[in-house]
C-alpha cells in the first residue's frame, strides 16, 4: 500500500472522535505551559502565555534600551553586558566568533541586514550562546562551531528560541542542563550536530518543542534524558538522524508527543527506555525508520498511543514489551501499513485486532484509514 492511498476521507464517527482526541491534547497543553512573571528566581509565580503571544514578545522595549550591533557595540557580548532589563538587542549580519552569556532578561535578535542571519561561530570551544537568566528571548541567529558546549545550552527558565539555525557542533545543537521548566523551541533548524538535535536534562518539565525541522545529528533530534514531565512535542519533521528521531530515558510521564513526522532514522521514529508512563502519543507519522517506528521498553506502562500512522518502518512499525500500555482508546487505534484490515461495515475501523510484537500489547481498534487532525495553527493558541 502506498502512502498516498492511506489519506483518505474516514468516517463521520471516526473523525469526530480524532477531533474530541485534538480538542484533548489542546486544552492540556494550555493547562500545561507555564511562563515566569518576575525575576530570574525559579521559584517565581508561573502564568500561561501561548506560543502566539511569545512570539511577538520583545517587539517593544524600555526607552533607551535598543542596542544594535555593531553600531553601538563591536561585540554581541559587549552589548549584552550593557542592555537593561526588558531591552533588545539587534544582531546586524556578519560573523562574530564569540562565546556568548546572556545573564539578564532581554531580547538577542538577529537581523538580515544584507549579508544573511548573523552567525554567531563558537570557536570550536564552549557553546556560542548561554542563558543564564528567565524569560530570554533569542531568534534569528545562526549558531555553530561549538567544540565542549552546544550551540545553544540553556540553564534558566521560561525562555523562547525561535527561527534559529543550529548547526555544525561538535556536541548537541541545544541543550537543557539541569531541571529547567517552560521553555518553548519553535520553528528552528537544527541539523547536523555531533550528537543530539535537542537533549533535556534529567527533570525537564512542561517544555513546548514544536514545528521544528530536525535532521542529520549524530545520534537522536529529540532526547529527554531521564524524569521529563509534562512536556509538548509537537509539529516537528524528525528525520536522518544516526539513532532515534525521538527518544525519551527513565522516568519520563505526562508528556504529550503528537502531530510529528519520523522518518529515515537509523534506529526508531520513537523510542521510551526505562520505566517511562502515562504519556500520550497521537496523530505521529511513523515513515520508513530502520529498526522501528515507535518502541515501547519494558519497564513502560500506562501509555496511551492514538490515531498515529505506521508505514514500511524496517524491522517493526511497533513494539511493546512494557506492561498495560494502550494502544486504542476503545473507539479508535493507530494505523499499520503492514496490518492485514478488513473493515466489512466501512465504518473505518479493521474488524479484528491488531496484536503488538513484542509481548501482550494490542490494538483493539485498528484504523481502516487515517485521517490525520493535527494542524499547526493549533499550537498557536
Amino acid at each position: 500500500m502506498k502512502a498516498a492511498d492511506i489519506f483518505k476521507e474516514g468516517d463521520e464517527g471516526v473523525k469526530r472522535a480524532y477531533w474530541l482526541l485534538l480538542i484533548a491534547i489542546l486544552f492540556a497543553l494550555i493547562l500545561r505551559h507555564p511562563h515566569v512573571e518576575g525575576s530570574g528566581d525559579p521559584g517565581s509565580h508561573y502564568s500561561l502565555l501561548p506560543l502566539a503571544l511569545a512570539s511577538d514578545a520583545g517587539d517593544g522595549h524600555p526607552e533607551g534600551c535598543l542596542i544594535v550591533v555593531p553600531r553601538d557595540y563591536p561585540t554581541i557580548q559587549e552589548a549584552v553586558q550593557a542592555s537593561c532589563s526588558g531591552g533588545v538587542v539587534e544582531v546586524h549580519s556578519g560573523v562574530y566568533y564569540e562565546n556568548v552569556r546572556v545573564d539578564r532578561q532581554i531580547t538577542l535578535r538577529g537581523v538580515d541586514s544584507g549579508q544573511g542571519l548573523p552567525v554567531i561561530d563558537a570557536m570550536d570551544w564552549v557553546s556560542a550562546v548561554t542563558l543564564l537568566y528567565d524569560g530570554i528571548n533569542l531568534e534569528n541567529f545562526v549558531m555553530t562551531n561549538s567544540g565542549l558546549g552546544s550551540g545553544v545550552e540553556v540553564r534558566s527558565h521560561c525562555n523562547v528560541i525561535k527561527n534559529n539555525t543550529v548547526t555544525g557542533n561538535s556536541l548537541n545543537g541545544m541543550k537543557f542542563k539541569g531541571r529547567v521548566i517552560g521553555n518553548v523551541v519553535a520553528w528552528n533548524e537544527i541539523y547536523q550536530n555531533g550528537f543530539s538535535g535537542i537533549v533535556f536534562e534529567d527533570g525537564a518539565e512542561d517544555n513546548l518543542v514544536a514545528e521544528n525541522e530536525i535532521k542529520e545529528n549524530g545520534f537522536e533530534g529529540i532526547a529527554f534524558a531521564g524524569a521529563a514531565t509534562g512536556n509538548q512535542v509537537l509539529g516537528n519533521t524528525i528525520s536522518y538522524n544516526g539513532f532515534d528521531g525521538i527518544l525519551f530515558r527513565g522516568r519520563a510521564m505526562n508528556n504529550v508527543v503528537a502531530g510529528n513526522t519520523a522518518f529515515n532514522n537509523s534506529f526508531g521514529g520513537i523510542d521510551l527506555i526505562g520505566n517511562a508512563s502515562y504519556n500520550l502519543f497521537a496523530d505521529n507519522r511513523l515513515i520508513n525508520n530502520s529498526f522501528t517506528g515507535l518502541s515501547l521498553s519494558n519497564l513502560t506502562s500506562e501509555n496511551l498511543l492514538l490515531a498515529n500512522l505506521f508505514i514500511q518502518n524496517l524491522e517493526n512499525n511497533a513494539y511493546d514489551t512494557g506492561i498495560k500500555n494502550h494502544w486504542d482508546n476503545g473507539c479508535f487505534g493507530n494505523f499499520y501499513s503492514d496490518f492485514p484490515c478488513e473493515d466489512k461495515n466501512g465504518d473505518g475501523i479493521c474488524d479484528s485486532p491488531c496484536y503488538i510484537p513484542g509481548g501482550m500489547g494490542k490494538d483493539g481498534a485498528p484504523l481502516a484509514t487515517f485521517v490525520s487532525v493535527f494542524r499547526p495553527e493549533d499550537i498557536a493558541l
